[in-house]
């Protein structure tokens, strides 16, 4: 599973490699991927979830993905199918350095979120509670570099390897859902075209200091992965209690958009929700969880469930 340690080692080889030598960027990124999961790579046997995110990783032309991975055009796509209503309220855009100041973050309305354009879901997010000048300061140093014009766009962190850095960084002011101590669940819809299952993490026991973090407590999390069909945990067959129909809907109208625009690419598509006071929001869609190191949680069947998946891939 993604963690700080692994991250670090992927960083190290982004930056030593990607700029100069890609042939030996990927040489290296398979033997950290070969290692941590214990598997071998061969794009001739692609019979895993992760070896399909890995072959994917690596040879996607992931320009096409633009307008659908940066956070504002997102959100254009998201109204071009009608989808206005699920759509998570945006206070403002900054894309430059004379619009990002302490006057701004005053003025906006609070609790919010604050978070790059092309960044990940565990990359500088901010939230503002209320208007703390001393955290307001430190939160307009974060975010100012990423506002100044770069000459080359030298990549060095590995979550820009994957499309990220062909977007151009902005920064998105948006209202924070739920309670201002608590951050959301997120509702992940792991889209195949047989099958369907939802992750659910459920972030309630997090602190602010901990979004920017892989090492989570996942136990403390009460996080698991439910067949939608069926609402069954696929890992202990205990079932929840929650209707799954509205967002299988929407997912399946989300992936019918790809199917038809890119027919016979995209094999699998992850769409994230959050759901609060009985309103779904519609937070990002996903081509590649994790990059190819999604194993589980690290449940002691995740080999089980990656081959699961995989098959689910293979019968396209």
């Amino acid at each position: 599973m993604m963690n700080d340690q692994l991250l670090t080692k992927l960083n190290n080889i982004t930056k030593q490699y990607y700029n100069t030598d890609l042939k030996k960027f990927k040489e290296e990124f398979i033997k950290i991927w070969e290692c941590e999961l214990d598997y071998v790579y061969d794009p001739n046997n692609i019979n895993t979830f992760n070896a399909y995110l890995v072959d994917m990783f690596l040879n996607f032309d992931q320009s096409i993905l633009l307008d659908y991975v940066d956070k504002v055009s997102f959100k254009d796509f998201l109204a071009s199918l009608n989808l206005n209503k699920y759509i998570i309220k945006t206070y403002a855009i900054v894309d430059s350095l004379d619009q990002w100041n302490k006057e701004l973050l005053i003025q906006i309305p609070k609790p919010c979120i604050i978070k790059l354009t092309n960044g990940t879901e565990n990359e500088n997010i901010i939230v503002l509670n209320d208007n703390d000048i001393q955290k307001i300061d430190q939160t307009i140093d974060l975010f100012k570099p990423y506002l100044i014009p770069k000459s080359t766009n030298q990549i060095t962190n590995f979550f820009d390897s994957w499309c990220y850095a062909l977007i151009k960084p902005r920064i998105i002011i948006e209202q924070k859902l739920g309670d201002h101590d608590q951050l959301v669940d997120d509702y992940k819809v792991f889209l195949f075209d047989s099958a369907a299952y939802c992750m659910i993490m459920n972030k309630s026991k997090l602190l602010n200091t901990d979004i920017n973090s892989y090492n989570w407590d996942w136990d403390q999390l009460s996080s698991n992965i439910y067949d939608m069909n069926t609402n069954q945990s696929i890992f202990d067959q205990s079932l929840i209690d929650f209707d799954f129909s509205e967002m299988l809907v929407l997912s399946k109208q989300i992936k019918a958009y790809f199917d038809q625009k890119y027919p016979n690419l995209f094999k699998h598509l992850r769409v994230d929700f959050y759901y609060v006071n009985n309103q779904l929001y519609i937070g990002e869609i996903t081509f590649n969880t994790a990059n190819g190191f999604f194993t589980f949680w690290d449940h002691s069947d995740w080999r089980m469930h990656d081959l699961k998946w995989g098959s689910l891939i293979k019968t396209k």
